[in-house]
Parts: structure tokens; C-alpha cells; sequence
């Protein structure tokens, strides 16, 4: 039986080149994925902006050579970005991955919930009802392009982000039904001793 660990592809040094990545998963006994297009193959995909059914074919059949799957298509997008150009681009693109998704061979698309900082800075603002307000609005869209999609939107929460707590997450929860759906990625950086509270502001 084999046993599985899943490993983000751009932690193994290969860009833009889907053969020797799938090559360097072979030789370390590696065999699923959390893999970013924007991050394994930046230029190929122009960052992340450029994905299609017809990519997503090619890496999953380049990968299937080497005994590897696709575990979760990672999507790292700042979902409440305060400029609201930015924020429907970067929801937009998390959109098309949870529709594109399959392509590649999973129906589970990960991300974080940004952050009100641009540079992704640790702020207090980011504890603010209004931002949590704009992560609920942001996921009931989604969801509904997961339903329509057949995939799973999976956040993962993180002491820094609008989604810090497991008060926050159980509030999200409830905003959207226990939508099933919607799945939760656990975060080493989310200790229970940071979850009893909101984090003090300084």
C-alpha cells in the first residue's frame, strides 16, 4: 500500500519545466501535489493568470508518468484586498481555478484569506468585523461556482489573517449553511493557545 504525503511543488526547485518536477517527485518517492501554477510554472502561466483545460490535461498526464497526482490546485490570492479592482481580479482567478480544477486531476482548490495590507503586513485591521464581512461576501460567490463546478473551496484560517480564530471559522460556517462544499486546511501556525481570544491589538 502506499503510503502518501502531499508537498507543494514549488518547495522542489523545477519551474516552468513540468517533467523534471514530476522526475524529482519520482526519485524522492513522492506522489501527490499541492500545486500552484503560478509558483511551478510563472511564466508559462504569466504568474498565474493563464490556466486552461487544455494546461491542465498536460500537467496531469506529465505527472501520471511519474506515478504523481495533483492533491489540491493552490490559488494564493488576497481575497479581501482593499482595492475592489484588485479584489474582483484576484476572486475572479479563484474562480476559474475552482472551475478548471478538474483539469488537473483534483477537485480541491487551497488558499489563504489575504490580508487589508498589500504586502501581506501583520495588522490589526485584518480582526475588523467589515473585513470578515468582505471574506463571507467573497466565499458565498464562490461556493456557488464550486456547487455549479463539482469542486471544494478549502481555506486555510492563520492568526495573521481575517480567518484567526475558531470563533471566526465557526462563523463562516454559519454564514454559509455548513455549506459542504466549503473545506477547512489545518495550519501549524494555528496553535490552540492563540485560539481561545481575539489576538490583542497593540
Amino acid at each position: 500500500m502506499r503510503t502518501d504525503i502531499a508537498v507543494r511543488g514549488h518547495d522542489l526547485a523545477y519551474y516552468d519545466d513540468i517533467t523534471a518536477l514530476s522526475s524529482a517527485m519520482r526519485q524522492r518517492g513522492l506522489h501527490s501535489l499541492a500545486f500552484s501554477p503560478a509558483k511551478s510554472l510563472p511564466q508559462t502561466t504569466h504568474e498565474g493568470d493563464l490556466v486552461s483545460f487544455g494546461l491542465g490535461a498536460f500537467v496531469r498526464r506529465a505527472l501520471a508518468d511519474s506515478e504523481v497526482e495533483i492533491a489540491t490546485l493552490s490559488c494564493y490570492v488576497n481575497m479581501v484586498a482593499q482595492d475592489l479592482t484588485e479584489q474582483d481580479k484576484t476572486n475572479g482567478r479563484l474562480a476559474r481555478y475552482l472551475q478548471i480544477a478538474p483539469a488537473f486531476g483534483t477537485r480541491i482548490v487551497a488558499t489563504e484569506t489575504g490580508s487589508v495590507s498589500p504586502t501581506y503586513a501583520v495588522t490589526p485591521a485584518n480582526y475588523e468585523d467589515k473585513v470578515f464581512e468582505t471574506l463571507v461576501r467573497q466565499v458565498r460567490r464562490l461556493l456557488k461556482v464550486a456547487h455549479a463546478s463539482g469542486t471544494f473551496l478549502a481555506l486555510e484560517p492563520g492568526i495573521s489573517n481575517p480567518l484567526y480564530s475558531l470563533g471566526r471559522v465557526k462563523e463562516l460556517v454559519q454564514a454559509v449553511n455548513d455549506d459542504a462544499n466549503l473545506k477547512l486546511i489545518p495550519s501549524l501556525q494555528f496553535k490552540c493557545n492563540t485560539l481561545a481570544t481575539r489576538p490583542k491589538r497593540p
